[in-house]
């Protein structure tokens, strides 16, 4: 999955060989048009991504990695991180809406954090990670998950380049498992 650069994402030392250093006022970040191995099929199948990131500033929202078109409420929404003031937050679409699970956590600026996000469709929870520290949430509308949709898969901000990250991202992975 190769992705796409728009407008020309930098590259600086990162936790991890090489970072990204996304620019929040020059619109910076990655997509990739949906595929088959970049969207969930069914509410039966497991999925866990993980990240090391750095925030530049502790307010707006800043998108880590996201599965969606648009902006607006639950806009084709199927999954996403994203950093909402220094608060990271996990996204699940519900076709018109979408739900959420906050960490409670703030970040740091300049601080690297490894975040791991997730669900465990044989626990039928959504699952988080802060640099080991685990938490687990089982929400009631998890059955009608947005899955399998056409939107494009984003790092750095949405496809519109809204919700752009400033800092750093590094080393971003997805497996269709725990």
């Amino acid at each position: 999955n190769d992705l796409t650069d728009t407008n020309t994402v930098q590259s600086e030392t990162g936790k991890i060989e090489t970072a990204r250093r996304f620019v929040v006022a020059n619109s910076e970040y990655f997509t990739k048009t949906s595929n088959d191995s970049l969207s969930i099929a069914s509410i039966n199948i497991s999925y866990t991504f993980t990240s090391w990131i750095q925030i530049a500033a502790n307010t707006g929202l800043k998108t880590i990695v996201m599965k969606r078109s648009g902006t607006s409420t639950g806009s084709g929404l199927e999954y996403g991180l994203r950093v909402d003031s220094a608060t990271p937050t996990l996204y699940w679409g519900l076709g018109g809406g979408f739900d959420s699970l906050s960490t409670g956590t703030t970040l740091s600026i300049n601080t690297w954090y490894f975040i791991v996000f997730g669900y465990d469709a044989d626990t039928d929870k959504f699952f988080y990670s802060i640099n080991g520290a685990a938490k687990t949430y089982s929400g009631s509308t998890v059955t009608t998950q947005v899955v399998a949709g056409t939107n494009p898969f984003q790092i750095g901000a949405t496809s519109n380049g809204a919700e752009n990250h400033d800092g750093l991202i590094d080393e971003v992975g997805f497996w269709k498992r725990l």
